[in-house]
């Protein structure tokens, strides 16, 4: 493909010689048509831990307070997680005990780089919405492991691996997997669909810990603003409250 941020060529595969980028994958397996992708080697899984290592580290002296690493939507992380991306038979495959030790080594890179006092998040997929990929039991196992290896927040969405995937339609469709991740150990967050102020107060307490607004807040910088003085205005439990 060509470089993300040049839109022309995203879609269609893009031979080197014409500028294209060689994706890295656990097993090369093209999505939907696009480029095959090279399948890691060992070398290429150094680099990688490396890379998120010296991210991490570059974030903190930047003076960044939290930190997320996307594990979800198809991202390597998800890819090695999932049956359906990862045929490996080497260390990094077969069970789904293999299949985590790569992504929780890249959680070890991160918070090698990452000050113990800030928070690690990380984005999870709490199922692959499709048969024969990952389960809701599958990944409540892997957020416990991530957990144990210093995540201190587990932000769900769900499917996006593959073209065939279902796709939940519905605001609050990731939060209401929070109660069963409670289960990890660790803080939980959804995203996905929230666009009004009451879907905050229908997911927190109980669903969820948190919730992350993302294209909300970017077609208005102002939502949280907004949401804050939204009427009918429920009060929230002293905990959750924050300052604008």
């Amino acid at each position: 493909h060509r470089a993300p941020w040049d839109n022309t060529g995203t879609r269609t595969p893009t031979p080197p010689g014409e500028g294209g980028w060689q994706p890295l994958a656990p097993s090369p397996i093209p999505f939907a048509g696009l480029a095959t992708p090279t399948e890691m080697s060992t070398k290429d899984g150094t680099r990688i831990l490396e890379d998120i290592e010296r991210a991490a580290r570059n974030a903190h002296h930047a003076g960044y307070e939290a930190i997320e690493l996307h594990g979800a939507n198809g991202y390597l992380l998800h890819e090695f997680l999932s049956p359906l991306a990862n045929h490996r038979t080497d260390e990094w495959g077969g069970d789904l005990q293999g299949r985590m030790r790569f992504p929780v080594q890249m959680v070890e890179a991160l918070r090698a780089g990452w000050p113990d006092g800030k928070p690690v998040l990380v984005r999870l997929p709490a199922t692959d919405l499709i048969d024969g990929g990952l389960t809701v039991d599958d990944m409540v196992a892997v957020a416990t492991r991530m957990g144990a290896a210093g995540v201190d927040l587990i932000d769900l969405v769900s499917g996006a691996l593959i073209p065939d995937a279902s796709r939940a339609a519905e605001p609050l469709h990731n939060a209401r997997y929070g109660p069963r991740f409670r289960e990890a150990g660790v803080h939980i967050a959804a995203s996905g669909l929230v666009s009004e102020a009451h879907h905050l107060d229908e997911a927190i307490p109980d669903l969820v810990d948190a919730i992350l607004v993302g294209r909300a807040t970017l077609r208005d910088p102002y939502w949280a603003l907004r949401a804050l003085d939204a009427e009918p205005r429920e009060s929230w439990p002293k905990q959750y409250h924050r300052a604008f």
